[in-house]
């Protein structure tokens, strides 16, 4: 796979950056990312992007800002600028060329004097003493003549000087075109092919311009350990062939306040459809739409009728839809009962001011109910309320099931340990759970729910009703069966259920 450095300085223009990452990443080109101080402020005012947290988190930022999958860690990698010792700083570390884009003047003249002051600098340096490709793309109106001469500077030693300047004759209808024919020439010069813009050419387009259609997708996520139902949605949505989607990202990593500005953002910057990740992106969602008419799809949404967000299952009555995350609890419980066959009576931990567990709660109860199981229900608002549980002793024939609890999710080590040493089945939320040591979990797969929202979505976008899309449901919800808790049980679990679990640790 062949390398490349793109250097984002701080002249306006992010987005022609934006289209190039993404179009080298479609190609398989290894992309060594390098942004200035202030190329990240213009990246915060014109994109909305703040980078947070280390290197990694902000990583996962920039791979959706430029629709690269998460899980693709070999031809993504985030460099810091003050970074002088890092691999594209030697001109022993081979790549093809670089570019920077936008370029502000102020980097152009550091590159013409050779300063070689950060990361950027240096290897631009670099570039133009091994003789390799350097593009830059400044951005700047009116030039100076220092900024002309700085520019000049940079042609006489074989840098290519591509000013973002669109040209027209492929009769753009959106900035979007605009931007994306400054990028197109950038891949041109750098040898590569694409579809961006329809060249010129002195012939009538009898055909048609074959342009595709365009939609702006706003995500409103809470946390970015949600993002692979981000990617999921992506998946779905793609059934729409021959459409670009340009999204807007807006994660507020667990800030719940922070959500009202970002879905007022979005609805102001005219997004065709916003998709919300969460219960609380749904609703601050809806609230920002109100009668705008920006359609909203929405999952992992638990109980969307009992939340308020649409009038039944069937029909939302408004401009939302989505599918909810919840998996049936009757499902769950015969699951349980089939690797525990003497399962008699649930011990249901749950955390009390989590509107989610009390939504699940209430359902659990009716299918116990209906299996005619004993339940003990054990409301939890603290860590000291757990260690007590923990110490308690339980009979044969006991089984502990946790619902959606954050509380209980974060701590769930002490049921663990607990269901452990008085060997007794634990039936808990989610994956982790169950690698830590829970016996099974029925789950269903953000992704997969991604995926399904993904294609209501598309569904909207050719002209459907959000309220004629009746609110989806987790059809196969993944098993996960821990065998070492099994063990420890003494179950003995059949061939054919360990066939239809999707995880086993």
């Amino acid at each position: 796979m062949k390398k490349i450095i793109v250097g984002i300085s701080g002249a306006s223009g992010i987005d022609y950056a934006r289209i190039l990452v993404r179009e080298l990443y479609r190609k398989d080109y290894i992309i060594y990312l390098v942004i200035t101080g202030p190329g990240k402020i213009v990246m915060e005012k014109e994109a909305d992007l703040k980078l947070m947290g280390n290197v990694q988190e902000q990583e996962r930022q920039l791979k959706n800002f430029f629709e690269i999958p998460l899980k693709e860690d070999r031809c993504f990698v985030l460099l810091e600028n003050e970074d002088i010792a890092a691999s594209v700083a030697s001109g022993s570390f081979k790549v093809e060329a670089m570019v920077v884009i936008p370029c502000s003047m102020a980097t152009v003249s550091s590159i013409a004097r050779g300063s070689s002051q950060d990361l950027l600098e240096r290897a631009a340096d670099v570039m133009i003493k091994e003789g390799r490709r350097l593009i830059v793309v400044p951005r700047e109106t009116p030039l100076s003549r220092i900024h002309l001469e700085n520019l000049l500077q940079l042609s006489r030693v074989g840098v290519t000087v591509l000013p973002a300047m669109p040209a027209f004759y492929h009769k753009p209808c959106s900035i979007e075109d605009l931007v994306k024919f400054v990028s197109g020439r950038v891949l041109e010069h750098l040898g590569l092919e694409h579809n961006l813009y329809q060249p010129w050419s002195p012939e009538p387009d009898k055909g048609g311009r074959g342009r595709e259609s365009s939609f702006k997708i706003g995500i409103l996520q809470l946390t970015s350990h949600l993002d692979d139902t981000v990617e999921g949605f992506k998946e779905g949505i793609s059934v729409l062939k021959n459409t670009e989607f340009i999204y807007d990202y807006r994660n507020v990593e667990g800030r719940v306040p922070q959500l009202a500005a970002e879905a007022e953002g979005l609805v102001n910057r005219g997004m065709d459809l916003i998709f919300a990740c969460t219960t609380p992106s749904a609703k601050f969602a809806a609230g920002a739409v109100g009668g705008k008419g920006t359609p909203v799809v929405f999952t992992p949404v638990l109980d969307p009728v009992k939340v308020g967000l649409v009038a039944s299952w069937e029909s939302s009555e408004n401009n939302l839809t989505g599918v909810s995350g919840l998996v049936s609890s009757e499902q769950k419980l015969i699951r349980f009962k089939e690797l525990y066959p003497g399962l008699r009576k649930l011990v249901i931990v749950y955390e009390g001011e989590n509107p989610n567990a009390a939504i699940e709660l209430e359902y659990v109860l009716k299918a116990a109910a209906r299996m005619r199981l004993g339940v003990q229900a054990v409301e939890v608002s603290g860590v000291e309320e757990l260690k007590a549980l923990a110490k308690k002793k339980f009979y044969a024939g006991t089984g502990f099931f946790v619902p959606v609890s954050p509380l209980v999710e974060q701590n769930i080590s002490l049921l663990i340990e607990q269901a452990r040493d008085q060997k007794l089945p634990l039936m808990a939320p989610n994956e982790g759970a169950v690698k830590q040591g829970a016996l099974l979990g029925l789950v269903a797969s953000h992704y997969d729910l991604g995926v399904e929202a993904g294609k209501m979505a598309a569904e909207i976008l050719l002209g459907k009703d959000p309220s004629d899309i009746p609110i989806g449901r987790p059809e196969q919800p993944d098993l996960m069966i821990n065998l070492t808790a099994a063990m420890n049980l003494k179950l003995d679990i059949p061939a054919h259920i360990l066939e239809q679990a999707s995880v086993i640790y």
